[in-house]
């Protein structure tokens, strides 16, 4: 509860109503130059082109780039919960996907598996396809992808809006489908093939995580 009530108190002491009035100004500067340059497309027309076919990731966003590396430290793995196991940690070796336990006081409990780095997308069924782009189309709902978008145009010259969001999707794809085969190599799957069960467990372990990038809004 002590916890709660000082993160409750931060929230409340946060100027929220001059953060928005600047992050909108920089939204509307961003746009401008956007306009200028030939990069920026309206919102509802890309989110109903993208929601008609969300791009899938394919080999070429394998290996997917967001998981910490080994000199990370503890606080900055992504963490999912596993039912009858506890809280699990994810990052990446040099040639393998470890899977840290913790205990409950929050330290490493030990290194529970280790799994080798595909280099490629794993074959979904029917199923498990409707997942992941039923997964990709809410996060075209989501501010958190566009403020994301607006963020990475903000510092690159060359794609255009539709094409970063694109990239984004894929790589979130990407990553929904690692945590997908890394739970289920866990518990003993041997299936080639992903089904929905599995792809559900891997948006799971990763849309906490979604919300912990940084993006054009970061002091929001």
């Amino acid at each position: 509860m002590s916890e709660l009530v000082a993160v409750a108190n931060a929230l409340r002491a946060m100027p929220t109503q001059t953060l928005l009035r600047r992050t909108t100004r920089r939204l509307e500067a961003l746009r401008a130059t956007l306009i200028r340059q030939g990069r920026w497309e309206e919102r509802e027309p890309l989110q109903q082109a993208l929601g008609s076919s969300p791009p899938l990731p394919g080999p070429a966003d394998f290996p997917p780039r967001g998981l910490p590396g080994p000199d990370e430290p503890l606080e900055n793995l992504p963490l999912f919960f596993e039912e009858g196991t506890g809280v699990l940690g994810l990052r990446q070796g040099a040639s393998t996907y470890q899977v840290l336990h913790f205990n409950e006081g929050g330290g490493e409990e030990n290194r529970w598996e280790e799994f080798s780095i595909p280099h490629g997308p794993p074959a979904l069924d029917e199923g498990a396809q409707d997942r992941l782009h039923g997964y990709l189309r809410y996060l075209l709902r989501r501010d958190q992808l566009w403020f994301l978008a607006y963020r990475t145009l903000g510092q690159e010259r060359g794609r255009s809006l539709g094409e970063v969001l694109r990239s984004l999707l894929r790589q979130a794809g990407a990553e929904v489908m690692i945590r997908a085969e890394v739970r289920a190599r866990w518990k003993g799957r041997v299936d080639p093939v992903l089904g929905a069960s599995a792809v559900e467990e891997g948006i799971r372990a990763y849309d906490a995580d979604w919300l912990d990038q940084p993006t054009f809004g970061t002091a929001l």
